[in-house]
């Protein structure tokens, strides 16, 4: 998405949503962050039991969807992404947090979601004209490549020191990107990557997600 039209959202939305996120201090408390890969499938039972530990889910765009579908209410939907089309994977979650940068569309559809900012790349979020005042406290989410890196540290944040990861994998299982099927990915362009002897087919966007994550 160009910049011009994330900076635009990033108005948009910031001047018209009041509940920004900002930073909660440290607690012992464990985020368990879910991923679209179709790994996810495979640990139902794992997620299922850290949430009745007490564990917060973050669901990644639609895996919210699949969880609930599963029986799993996730306890946050994140969404990063600018695109319009990405108002289709919200789905149901006990709270929302969406970048400033997405389309409006997405807090039309969920008017309760808690706006977060992430950088991006984009170091004038914040310095841009026309960005409203705002009187509490708000932080800058900085990371790389994808929403899933980025959620890293909007949990830490959050005051999470232990994080929990599945679904984000980066890789195709056979033909399946995700977990469940999202037409906005059909054609991506992908590559095969060779790791440890083993090859994998990845979308040029995992494969960044994969990269960066270090």
């Amino acid at each position: 998405t160009a910049t011009d039209v994330i900076l635009s959202n990033v108005l948009v939305n910031s001047r018209r949503i009041s509940r920004w996120t900002g930073t909660t201090a440290e607690h012992d408390g464990v985020a368990v962050i879910c991923g679209s890969s179709p790994s996810i499938r495979d640990y139902l039972s794992d997620i299922e039991k850290h949430q009745a530990s007490g564990a917060k889910l973050f669901a990644l765009n639609a895996c919210a969807q699949f969880l609930h579908a599963e029986g799993l209410l996730a306890d946050y939907q994140v969404i990063m992404d600018a695109q319009e089309h990405n108002v289709g994977l919200i789905g149901p979650a006990k709270s929302h947090l969406f970048a400033s940068q997405v389309h409006p569309d997405c807090f039309d559809a969920m008017p309760s979601a808690l706006l977060w900012h992430s950088t991006h790349g984009n170091v004038l979020v914040d310095q841009q004209d026309g960005f409203p005042e705002h009187d509490e406290e708000y932080c800058l989410i900085g990371s790389a490549a994808s929403v899933g890196n980025t959620t890293l540290v909007l949990a830490y944040a959050m005051g999470y020191r232990r994080v929990i990861i599945y679904g984000m994998d980066s890789s195709h299982r056979g033909d399946d990107s995700h977990v469940v099927h999202q037409a906005c990915n059909d054609g991506d362009p992908c590559v095969a990557v060779d790791f440890r002897g083993k090859q994998y087919i990845c979308s040029f966007t995992m494969k960044m997600q994969a990269d960066t994550f270090i």
